[in-house]
């Protein structure tokens, strides 16, 4: 059993290396295709630009991230929908499987988060909806300047809106913007870092050692121990 293990190990590992995915982690999700690691961004609610900025410094509590640029924000949203961005107005991606309901799931929705803090529930739950057939956003903080003014950041979006079963889906990097000071509570930060699981590698940020890491070294040890039981024989 545990040589059959070993073996399934190994072509789940040559899977992750081969195929572009995404494996969420709970707090964060990997994007092997763009090569990112995306933080949660109910993360980073209620927090401003400049107080993000402050913990992304080493010793700090994002050290290792950094802000997502539009570009690869957009990257991102146009594999997962196959709508490519419109750069100058919101992207409309209603009716694409996969929707953008998931990563709004993976991100979290900061609407719920807004709605949580003073209502003590969702905004759909308030309302009469089911969960995920009202409505659900989640709006971050980019890096791209807002008129390119360094006192104010652009906010991108991803929306899903259900109610009454008119769905009307999009995602937009310039969806509103904010002053770097000011902290919403329905507005995070779009964070990453570059990721071990990665088709190209192009993070540019170090990672520390993931589950992937782990497994490869935990394999290792398990090759050596069939290596040196075969010879004892």
């Amino acid at each position: 059993p545990l040589k059959t293990l070993f073996i399934s190990s190994l072509l789940s590992v040559s899977s992750l290396s081969s195929h572009a995915a995404i494996i969420d982690f709970g707090t964060y999700f990997s994007d092997s295709e763009t090569g990112l690691d995306w933080l949660d961004v109910t993360a980073t609610v209620n927090t401003s630009y400049n107080d993000i900025s402050s913990q992304l410094t080493t010793g700090g509590k994002f050290e290792g991230w950094r802000y997502a640029t539009g570009s690869e924000f957009n990257q991102l949203l146009f594999n997962w929908t196959g709508i490519a961005p419109v750069i100058t107005s919101r992207t409309i991606t209603t009716g694409t499987s996969p929707s953008v309901d998931g990563l709004i799931s993976l991100f979290g929705s900061t609407l719920d988060s807004r709605w949580t803090d003073v209502y003590g529930q969702t905004w759909d739950n308030q309302n009469g909806y089911s969960e995920g057939e009202g409505l659900d956003f989640t709006l971050g903080i980019i890096a791209d300047l807002f008129n390119n003014s360094t006192a104010q950041r652009q906010v991108a979006a991803i929306w899903d809106n259900e109610i009454n079963g008119a769905a009307i889906d999009f995602y937009s990097t310039n969806h509103r913007q904010v002053l770097v000071d000011d902290a919403k509570n329905d507005i995070g930060s779009f964070l990453v870092r570059g990721s071990y699981f990665s088709n190209n590698n192009n993070g540019s940020t170090t990672s520390v050692a993931e589950p992937k890491t782990i497994l490869l070294f935990s394999l290792g040890l398990m090759g050596l121990f069939f290596t040196r039981r075969k010879t004892s024989k």
